[in-house]
C-alpha cells in the first residue's frame, strides 16, 4: 500500500486543488483504518468543493470511526442538505439519532 500512498501524494502535489484526488486518497486511507489521516484528505475535498454532497458523506462516514458524533452529524447533515433525495445519506444521518 505504500506505493498507492506515494501515487496519491504525487497526484496531490501535482494538483493540490483537485478535490476528487483528495477524496480518493481519503477513502483509500479510511479503507486501511487510517481514519485520522483520512480526515485531513476528506476535509480538504469538502473545502475545495463545498457543494459536493458525496464528499461530505465520505467525511461523515469516516468520522463515525473517530467517535466524533457532533462533527459526523454536521457532515452528514450537509450531505443531505446538498442532495436531499439521496437515501444513503438520509439513512446514515438517521442512524446517528
Amino acid at each position: 500500500m505504500a506505493d498507492a500512498d506515494a501515487a496519491f501524494r504525487d497526484m496531490n502535489r501535482a494538483e493540490p486543488d483537485n478535490a476528487a484526488n483528495h477524496n480518493s486518497f481519503g477513502k483509500h486511507l479510511a479503507s486501511q483504518n487510517r481514519h485520522a489521516e483520512a480526515e485531513m484528505e476528506l476535509r480538504q475535498a469538502t473545502e475545495l468543493e463545498p457543494t459536493n454532497a458525496s464528499y461530505f458523506y465520505e467525511l461523515g462516514a469516516n468520522r463515525t470511526w473517530l467517535d466524533r458524533n457532533d462533527e459526523t452529524r454536521a457532515a452528514l447533515k450537509r450531505a443531505v442538505e446538498l442532495d436531499p433525495n439521496n437515501e444513503q445519506y438520509q439513512a446514515a444521518l438517521r442512524k446517528l439519532h
